[in-house]
C-alpha cells in the first residue's frame, strides 16, 4: 500500500494520481501498464514516485483497493435496505448489488476483470489476498445475523462458511467471464443468471 509520503500529499495531487492510474490501468491492463506514462500524465517526477510507492503492484494494489472500498459502501447500503430478510434473499440482493455496483464503475470493473484473467496467480494472491480476507469478514457478519435471526442453521462454522462463500464468488466470477466470452452474450446477462442459480443451490441443496 501507498507510503505515508502519498497519504501526506494534498487531497488534490492525491486524487490526481489515483485517476490517472487508474486510466493507465483501464487502457493498458497491469502487465503493459507504465509508470513512466502515469509519472508524465500526472506531472510527477519518476523519483517522486517511487516514495509514494514501492512498485507497480504497490500502485495496483491501492487502486483495488479503492474500488474495494467503494465496492464495500454500495453493498453496506443494500445491506442496510434488505436488513431483516432471510439470508439467501439478502445474498441475492447483494450480488444485484455487486452488478449495479459494475455498472456503475465500468472503469473499475474492466480493471479488475481484466487482471482476473491475466495468468499470474502469485501476484494475484499477493494483491487480493488483503481483499479476500475483508470478504471473509464482510460475509461472516452477514452469516452471525442470519444464525440470529434464525434464517441459517445455528451449527455452522462460520469462519470456513465465510470462506466458501467467498471462494465461491470469485470462482462465480471466473466462470461468468468465461461463459459470457464463449456464449457472445454480456458478462451482465450472465453474470445475473448464474448468480441466482447459485443462490438457488445454496438455499435448496443439490439432492433430490
Amino acid at each position: 500500500m501507498p507510503k505515508q509520503t502519498f497519504n501526506d500529499l494534498p487531497l488534490e495531487k492525491k486524487e490526481r494520481i489515483q485517476s490517472v492510474a487508474e486510466e493507465e490501468f483501464y487502457q493498458y491492463g497491469y502487465q503493459k501498464a507504465s509508470i513512466s506514462r502515469i509519472v508524465q500524465n500526472a506531472g510527477i517526477a519518476k523519483g517522486s514516485f517511487y516514495q509514494y510507492f514501492e512498485d507497480k503492484a504497490d500502485l495496483f494494489r491501492m487502486i483495488l483497493q479503492e474500488a474495494f472500498l467503494r465496492k464495500r459502501d454500495h453493498l453496506e447500503k443494500v445491506r442496510c435496505a434488505r436488513s431483516g430478510e432471510d439470508f439467501f434473499a439478502l445474498l441475492e440482493a447483494l450480488y444485484r448489488g455487486a452488478l449495479s455496483f459494475l455498472q456503475a464503475e465500468p472503469r473499475l470493473a474492466a480493471i479488475s476483470d481484466r487482471f482476473m484473467q491475466q495468468g499470474d496467480e502469485t501476484l494475484k494472491a499477493s494483491i487480493l489476498g488483503d481483499g479476500v480476507q475483508k470478504s471473509n469478514q464482510f460475509l461472516k457478519e452477514l452469516l452471525q445475523q442470519a444464525v440470529e435471526l434464525g434464517s441459517i442453521r445455528p451449527d455452522i462454522d462460520l469462519d470456513f462458511t465465510a470462506h466458501l462463500l467467498t471462494s465461491l464468488s470469485m470462482s462465480l466470477g471466473d466462470y461468468v467471464r468465461q461463459q459470457a466470452g464463449e456464449e457472445g452474450k454480456t458478462v451482465e446477462l450472465v453474470f445475473f443468471k448464474r448468480s441466482e442459480e447459485l443462490v438457488r443451490l445454496l438455499r435448496e441443496g443439490i439432492g433430490q
